[in-house]
């Protein structure tokens, strides 16, 4: 069987090389669209139901008429039986943008612009009980509306190179002091007994795997709280972990410079990350084809 990767555009199934994209797709012009990642274990969709609530929200607050997500689910599941990953952990990138328009211009009218819809499937191998990683901040220089989850995303690809560049394996966003989320996780430190994370609110994306440890801490009896962590307060803390779709739950040693707790990962992340995978093989929490 080829090799070549089939995708979704707009109604067809073709390979990647095939797809064509207009010049005047509002989202090359204005990267006017937003996205979702959703991972697959097994060949099982994880969350799903989560991803779509989340999707439909971002489209409604950027006013792209977009009612079939429904959708969505099937075309998924197609794109694993033409890639051979019936079965399989992969991870599925989704993205509708505003749609083509012509001539170019920064007004839009939503009764004369379609849509364009793109999936594609990947193949993932497990990271699970994977190493542990460092974290470089950054003063956040993001747009206002980072709740949304669009693909405006410059400032994080040059934030994550930079941090790459230099060996940290995420950017971590904050402003006037205060810690928001990373470049593509959200970030979650623990003392005394209790974990802390960022509040959401207008620099915050509310993250599917963040809301999962959330209801973890919950069930676990673990004290959680949503609060403002300021940058010089971060050596009080003992552990940190980042949470995200493909990050799944990956625990920090390093902190810019700064090496958390006893530079390895401890028992509380530990602990979440263990009731994560549990979760991950959870039926209720799956989608099967």
């Amino acid at each position: 069987m080829s090799n070549e990767l089939i995708c979704y555009f707009n109604g067809n199934y073709l390979p990647a090389d095939e797809i064509k994209v207009s010049p005047f797709d509002r989202g090359f012009m204005f990267a006017d669209g937003v996205y979702e990642v959703v991972r697959i274990y097994k060949g099982r969709i994880f969350l799903m139901d989560q991803h779509r609530m989340r999707l439909d929200r971002n489209l409604a607050e950027i006013k792209i008429p977009f009612e079939n997500t429904n959708i969505i689910m099937d075309i998924i599941f197609e794109l694993l039986r033409k890639n051979a990953l019936i079965g399989k952990d992969a991870v599925a990138y989704i993205q509708i943008t505003r749609g083509h328009q012509l001539p170019r211009s920064r007004i839009f009218n939503p009764d004369t612009i379609n849509p364009s819809l793109f999936i594609s499937v990947n193949d993932l191998p497990l990271i699970q009980n994977s190493d542990v990683t460092s974290v470089m901040l950054f003063e956040d220089d993001r747009w206002g509306r980072c709740d949304i989850k669009t693909i405006l995303l410059l400032p994080s690809v040059l934030a994550s190179q930079d941090a790459a560049s230099k060996g940290f394996g995420e950017a971590v966003w904050h402003q006037d002091g205060i810690i928001s989320e990373g470049s593509q996780t959200n970030i979650f430190f623990v003392k005394d007994e209790k974990i802390f994370t960022p509040l959401l609110n207008k620099r915050v994306l509310p993250g599917v795997t963040r809301s999962v440890v959330i209801n973890i801490c919950k069930k676990l009896a673990i004290p959680l709280l949503e609060e403002n962590i300021k940058v010089n307060e971060l050596n009080l803390f003992k552990e940190c972990f980042i949470t995200g779709t493909t990050t799944e739950v990956k625990p920090v040693t390093r902190i810019d410079n700064l090496t958390v707790g006893s530079g390895r990962t401890g028992k509380i992340t530990e602990v979440i990350q263990n009731e994560f995978y549990s979760e991950t093989n959870d039926p209720k929490n799956l989608i099967f084809y």
